[in-house]
């Protein structure tokens, strides 16, 4: 069903159609008129399948949701086609290895979570120059390494106190 259909309406995520929770496809589209996002709705929750794409054609992410919850892998892309994230979900929960990527296809980030979301083993973080943000595990809630910053008179520094 298109998303500009009257009687089809959005709440926080949850479509009804004329007042009843819909169940099937919501499409949207450019103004060109080529496919914006498709995703699958059952019983007015995200249930399925969710995909958007760039004016170009190009794939911008892919979601699976079931019940409203995410659920298995999300994927997503910049406009250039390089990779912007890789997740992964149970029960809205995130698990695994979750990464993300600058527009230049450098990482920005690469976390681990455990199965109830926690973070969990190696966490690393990078500025677009490759250099180092963060750098730190994670063992029983606890943090172990360091977190980069600079300070406000340009001095490099870690969790607040002066490298040197």
């Amino acid at each position: 069903m298109d998303i500009q259909t009257p009687g089809l309406e959005s709440v926080h995520q949850t479509y009804t159609y004329q007042g009843v929770p819909f169940t099937g496809i919501v499409v949207s589209r450019f103004p060109s008129g080529a496919i914006q996002s498709k995703a699958a709705y059952a019983v007015g929750e995200p249930d399925g399948i969710s995909q958007q794409w760039y004016e170009n054609g190009r794939t911008a992410e892919i979601r699976y949701y079931h019940k409203g919850r995410k659920t298995g892998h999300h994927l997503a892309w910049w406009p250039n086609g390089k990779r912007r994230f890789d997740y992964t979900f149970e029960r809205d929960i995130p698990v695994g290895h979750h990464q993300n990527w600058y527009p230049t296809g450098r990482r920005f980030s690469s976390f681990h979570y455990d199965a109830e979301g926690h973070e969990a083993g190696l966490q690393q973080m990078w500025f677009e120059s490759g250099q180092v943000k963060a750098n730190y595990e994670m063992r029983n809630g606890r943090r172990y390494g360091l977190l980069g910053a600079k300070g406000c008179m340009g001095e490099n520094t870690t969790n607040g106190l002066k490298n040197g």
